[in-house]
């Protein structure tokens, strides 16, 4: 059951996942927003897909730090070679 709960974690912390999920959050967010977002903006009409947006854009800029590290070691085990 450990192993199952590990490959579990493995998956949910993966950060090309969560960009992935941030980026389609963010975009449907952005579909469903796309004509009124600067009326519902200036008149302070928010609704769900506001949210959406929002958390779509937290969610897929907190995996960058992993990713930029992963590409900075990767660049630096080539230099060594």
């Amino acid at each position: 059951m450990k192993r199952v709960a590990e490959k579990i974690e493995a998956v949910a912390h993966n950060p090309y996942l969560n960009v992935i999920v941030g980026v389609v959050l963010l975009l449907t967010g952005l579909a469903e927003a796309g004509e009124t977002l600067t009326d519902d903006l200036s008149g302070l009409n928010f609704g769900a897909h506001h949210g959406v947006m929002i958390f779509g854009f937290v969610h897929a800029f907190k995996s960058l730090p992993a990713i930029v590290l992963g590409i900075e070691l990767a660049h630096q085990h080539r230099e060594k070679e």
